[in-house]
């Protein structure tokens, strides 16, 4: 569990000191982790129009759809394979 907890105590500790002190061009900036960088991106779409805005949410929409949608398929696909080696 240790080994768990430190490097998100780490990452707290960055993304604090991160937000407190850089302006939002030098926060892109400084952004390394993809963690990070997605986070920043979020927080410019949602500061954009809200044309922007709904856009930006049309697509995650979709992307949630589309992996769910994946996720379904892999597991009928599991599903009806081990009926096919079950029944011979």
């Amino acid at each position: 569990m240790t080994s768990c907890v430190v490097p998100l105590l780490r990452s707290l500790r960055r993304s604090s000191a991160v937000l407190r002190y850089l302006e939002a061009d030098e926060l892109a900036e400084q952004l390394v982790d993809a963690e990070f960088r997605e986070a920043a991106g979020v927080l410019e779409m949602i500061s954009q129009s809200p044309e922007d805005r709904q856009f930006y949410e049309a697509r995650m929409k979709f992307l949630h759809d589309e992996e769910a949608r994946l996720i379904a398929a892999r597991t009928e696909g599991e599903a009806k394979g081990r009926e096919c080696l079950a029944s011979g």
